[in-house]
């Protein structure tokens, strides 16, 4: 039987993504797993993240992010941010942060057993992304 993240992932066309997306985590240097729920921190619709993670990867660009917080997906409430605490700008594949966000999803709601979820990746290069609520 298909896991529920295989399942919406081909109706949202991206299974071979997420193959991808799956061997590029494993295959990056060893770094904290994924720090889930701040219960400060509003949580966004796994549905809407989804949504954002195929649209991310669909758009093909860079997510260009100058030092702080950049939005790069948002939909109804449920937002993907990139976070840099370089003194730099950096800009990832919006691929990659594509591919952290599901790693959040996959990590901090493993069964699919939530309607919402929230949490944050780091990358080895003081970059981050973090999935959760936001006014769109």
């Amino acid at each position: 039987m298909k896991s529920s993240i295989t399942i919406i992932a081909l109706i949202l066309g991206g299974l071979s993504g997420i193959q991808a997306a799956r061997a590029d985590i494993q295959g990056r240097a060893e770094t904290p797993p994924p720090y889930c729920d701040s219960p400060d921190k509003p949580s966004a619709s796994l549905y809407w993240t989804l949504d954002n993670i195929a649209t991310l990867r669909r758009e093909g660009k860079t997510c260009h992010t100058p030092p702080g917080c950049t939005r790069v997906a948002c939909q109804w409430k449920s937002a993907i941010h990139v976070c840099n605490d370089k003194s730099t700008d950096v800009a990832p594949p919006c691929s990659q942060v594509a591919d952290y966000a599901e790693h959040i999803l996959n990590f901090c709601d493993p069964n699919f057993d939530r309607t919402h979820v929230q949490g944050l990746e780091t990358d080895d290069e003081n970059w981050y992304v973090m999935v959760g609520g936001s006014d769109c």
